[in-house]
């Protein structure tokens, strides 16, 4: 299995594992100024951290990137949207981040449901 292969399995098991309730997620502050809300968990003793940005960069022709959209078509910046999985050390330190890996928006959704308890509220409701 390459690299590729690896980080894909990795997200899709961390996806599975917070859908089921195995991992508890927390809201977070945000790592910085393009972001918006983070979440944390810890797998085995390490902190996990995913959130989505989006970022207004110059626009430029020769530029290529993977998930952007014209803020208009006289724009002379583009907006830059993606997902991010950081690995921590204990005082929260990134050490490693997974940029745009397969599954990491289903993550990121899977993270904000599990922090917002929303399971506990949708049942509160329907069996009021």
């Amino acid at each position: 299995m390459n690299e590729f292969e690896k980080n894909v399995k990795f997200v899709s098991k961390l996806v599975e594992l917070s859908q089921k309730g195995e991992l508890e997620w927390k809201p977070s502050d945000a790592p910085d100024e393009f972001s918006s809300t983070s979440f944390i968990t810890e797998v085995g003793g390490q902190p996990i951290r995913v959130y989505t940005f989006a970022r207004q960069v110059p626009a430029s022709p020769s530029s290529i990137f993977s998930s952007f959209s014209l803020d208009n078509e006289n724009s002379r910046t583009i907006t830059i949207y993606g997902d991010v999985i950081d690995i921590m050390d204990a005082r929260h330190r990134v050490l490693y981040s997974f940029r745009d890996v397969t599954g990491t928006h289903d993550l990121f959704e899977s993270a904000s449901r599990s922090a917002a308890n929303v399971d506990r509220l949708i049942e509160a409701v329907l069996s009021a």
